[in-house]
């Protein structure tokens, strides 16, 4: 094979690898900012769950545990707390579903 024809051969993958590699990182750009959100998302999600089973496990114990002096006090703050992170659960995951349409 001659010089002139193996540098054609090559020239025209080359060409096609860049083209590729150009569509690639375009392509990529595009959905990288969106791709962070969904991620940052999912990782509030999952706090948020976490503290939302500590505080349910907390509300249990404090009301099996008989109360004692401020205990209905601690129970009802904890009940507000872990209401309002259900709300932003709740919220969370209406936005993520927005995002995914």
């Amino acid at each position: 094979m001659s010089n002139c024809k193996m540098a054609k051969s090559t020239d025209w993958k080359k060409n096609i690898s860049q083209s590729l590699k150009l569509r690639n990182k375009k392509e990529r750009h595009e959905f990288a900012d969106l791709i962070e959100s969904q991620n940052k998302l999912f990782e509030q999600v999952a706090s948020l769950k976490t503290r939302n089973m500590q505080l349910t496990i907390e509300t249990e114990r404090l009301n099996g545990g008989g109360g004692g002096p401020g205990g209905s006090e601690k129970v009802a703050l904890l009940e507000q707390r872990l209401w309002k992170l259900s709300e932003e659960l709740t919220e969370m995951h209406r936005r993520r579903g927005e995002v995914g349409r």
